[in-house]
């Protein structure tokens, strides 16, 4: 009797879970057949979220939305559809969503990732990487070429219509613009460098009002940190100058056409409003290092102009009566390159610092290039203005090598400060510089400061994601072992100057 009644139990549990499994099979495949029939890939064509529009990366087929709070249950969402759309969130990781939107008719899984550094994206109209490949010739990768050869007045301005997400109170910013391949070395690489170019003047995240910034693409630096990073402190180094040229910029993430292409920095293009210039002023950027050709060039040259360019300068901005002036006030430093003449002809506290800046950062590029030279007026004295700084804190050219190569040892190079910074400078300018940097060493050039640098720029990288996606987009590289090297580098470049000028 006993054993009936524990074959009833059996029989009755065997038959609810074969029910279970019937029904389980029953729904998937109703459910599965429901996907089939009605499942449209595009059927949602537009995201919304809280009113911003997101971003789409149509290789990866992943939405992208910026927000500086992940609270994703405030998330409101619409979407671009013929139906009247419900939807169900699920959280995967940090910064990784799953949305399943559905009707009565269909549904759909939405992939999306929100990242708290700000989107740039650029579409509707034709694609700048298809003008590039029309109107520039093929360059082999080979760091030597010819600017004449390879001219980049040849790369057309391309019109796009450019949403800056978060720039305006948290709402997104639409603009016209113009996009535009700048820099001759970045034309070597799949990742290009941009000016973007407004109709009028405009104020774009926290960066000052103006009609043309720049995209930098950081694709040489792993750590995609150098340029900000050494920008940081030179508006540090540099703060005592009553003249403000301030560099700025910010870590964004651009789209262009539906592709994802990585982290940037949009930051000010050096131009009147970073030089403090009037309209009588004039800009020089420096193209070549000066080398003695172009000094005994320089010395000997008529001043005749026939393009917009001096010897080893693009001509940025032209008034006749101050361009003289500014090339009488060079060629007399040169002729004599003592503290007179410095004091004479440069604002003495800007080029005091930009040496001790050159120094701290072991700026090979830097030195005598890659800076701009700018007077406001007729009667004013020279300022100079570093710029493209991403070979730097340890980095230098490789002979073998698209990318650059990493050297600790460069942070202890004696010779190096010998040669190129200390080499034409009279006891006084000496003296200065080394009191200069005493000063500096207080508060400034201190790795509290540089650490909290690093530390900021990991964290907003690393914690949005960012620096795993463009890993994953360019090329193989670790953030943080990037970052911690240069952390390093810092601590040793700082102990061995600290030695130089004691």
């Amino acid at each position: 009797m006993l054993y009936i009644k524990k074959s009833k139990y059996v029989i009755l549990i065997l038959t609810l879970f074969l029910f279970f499994l019937l029904f389980c099979f029953c729904f998937n495949k109703v459910d599965l057949e429901f996907s089939n029939q009605v499942y449209k890939e595009d059927l949602v064509l537009n995201v919304l979220i809280n009113n911003q529009l997101c971003s789409y990366d149509k290789e990866n087929d992943v939405y992208y939305y910026y927000t500086d709070y992940n609270n994703y249950k405030k998330w409101n969402f619409e979407f671009n559809s013929l139906y009247e759309l419900d939807y169900d969130i699920r959280k995967i990781d940090d910064n990784s969503f799953l949305i399943k939107v559905y009707s009565d008719d269909f549904y759909q899984n939405i992939n999306l990732i929100a990242t708290s550094l700000p989107i740039i994206d650029f579409k509707d109209l034709s694609s700048v990487f298809e003008k590039i490949s029309l109107t520039y010739p093929d360059v082999d990768y080979n760091f030597n070429f010819d600017l004449n050869d390879n001219n980049l007045s040849l790369i057309e301005s391309v019109p796009y219509n450019a949403r800056f997400d978060g720039a305006e109170k948290n709402h997104s910013l639409y603009e016209n613009v113009l996009l535009k391949v700048r820099g001759a070395s970045s034309t070597l690489y799949p990742k290009k460098a941009y000016k973007v170019s407004f109709e009028e003047k405009v104020t774009v995240y926290d960066l000052p009002k103006d009609d043309k910034y720049v995209l930098d693409a950081l694709y040489i630096d792993r750590s995609k940190i150098r340029n900000l990073l050494s920008s940081s402190l030179w508006n540090e180094i540099n703060n005592n100058q009553y003249i403000d040229n301030d560099l700025r910029g910010k870590f964004v993430e651009v789209f262009i056409d539906d592709e994802y292409v990585g982290i940037y920095v949009l930051k000010e293009k050096i131009d009147k409003s970073v030089t403090n210039i009037s309209d009588d002023g004039v800009i020089l950027k420096s193209i070549f290092h000066m080398n003695d050709y172009y000094i005994n060039e320089f010395l000997s040259y008529d001043y005749s102009i026939s393009d917009d360019s001096f010897l080893n300068f693009d001509i940025k901005y032209f008034n006749k009566l101050s361009f003289y002036s500014i090339i009488n006030k060079m060629k007399e430093y040169y002729t004599q390159m003592d503290f007179n003449s410095i004091d004479d002809n440069f604002y003495l506290d800007n080029y005091l610092n930009y040496y001790i800046f050159v120094t701290l950062i072991s700026g090979n590029d830097n030195v005598d290039y890659n800076y701009y030279l700018s007077v406001s007026d007729n009667s004013s004295k020279i300022l100079i203005t570093p710029w493209d700084m991403d070979l730097t804190w340890g980095l230098s050219w490789s002979d073998d090598s698209l990318f650059s190569k990493f050297s600790m040892e460069s942070s202890s190079d004696v010779s190096w400060m010998d040669n190129n910074i200390t080499k034409n400078m009279d006891d006084k300018t000496l003296s200065l510089l080394k009191d200069r940097y005493w000063e500096l060493r207080k508060n400034v050039i201190t790795m509290d400061t540089i650490n909290g640098y690093l530390d900021s720029y990991e964290d907003l990288l690393v914690n949005s994601g960012a620096a795993k996606r463009d890993s994953e987009r360019w090329y193989e590289y670790d953030i943080k072992f990037e970052i911690e090297q240069i952390r390093e580098w810092a601590k040793l470049r700082i102990d061995f100057l600290d030695q130089y000028f004691s």
